[in-house]
């Protein structure tokens, strides 16, 4: 008897036992299917959210080329994740908020810009066009200690140079140009006396004209 009762009870232990795996079953796949389902639907809208952005930059981008001035802005500030780019336009003073393109940039350098006529307060920041103001400023040059391609992107070049025993390192964008410069003897450093953390890569037949 006690054989029998320990063998009935296995079998309804064993057959709770698949009820309660099929329950979890029909729970896994509707979940997986919900799951699928979601990503269809969420997959699309994001892809298209995505292209949207880049368009309207593109799109904003090419109206600022079309209906720009040039300009020279100021980087006014530099923050963890933006930078302020500071210009004055018929005689109005504005600043521009834009994501950091790149480290190594400094308060104080200048680079060209592009001045929307229709909306001042949107602008293209030229970074591969850096502005260097040689009746405001003393510049001076220096060849690099080290000069190369930055790992993995052939649009910048990464550069060292040392002033009183202190060694500056900087970054030079080059994403107007179909690539960096072939030919890396030709480039030298040029630097704000007063500032030598401001620097940048120009060539040598240049500096006659930058001074």
């Amino acid at each position: 008897m006690n054989l029998r009762w320990r063998t009935s009870t296995s079998q309804c232990t064993l057959a709770a036992s698949l009820t309660q795996q099929q329950q979890d079953l029909k729970i896994v796949q509707p979940t997986r299917k919900i799951q699928k389902i979601t990503i269809l639907i969420l997959g699309p809208i994001v892809i298209l959210i995505l292209y949207l952005s880049v368009k309207l930059r593109k799109d904003e981008a090419e109206n600022i080329e079309k209906f720009g001035v040039k300009g020279v802005g100021t980087l006014t500030n530099h923050g963890l994740k933006t930078i302020d780019i500071s210009y004055d336009y018929q005689g109005k003073y504005y600043t521009y908020t834009c994501g950091i393109p790149y480290s190594d940039l400094v308060e104080g350098e200048q680079y060209e810009i592009e001045i929307y006529t229709k909306d001042p307060s949107r602008i293209l920041v030229d970074m591969d066009k850096p502005h260097i103001d040689s009746i405001k400023y003393k510049w001076a040059t220096i060849k690099p200690t080290v000069l190369k391609p930055l790992w993995l992107d052939d649009s910048k070049l990464v550069f060292k140079y040392q002033i009183k025993e202190e060694t500056f390192r900087r970054l030079q964008e080059y994403y107007h140009s179909s690539s960096i410069p072939n030919d890396l003897t030709k480039l030298i450093v040029i630097y704000r006396i007063d500032r030598p953390e401001i620097s940048y890569l120009v060539y040598t037949d240049q500096i006659k004209t930058s001074r």
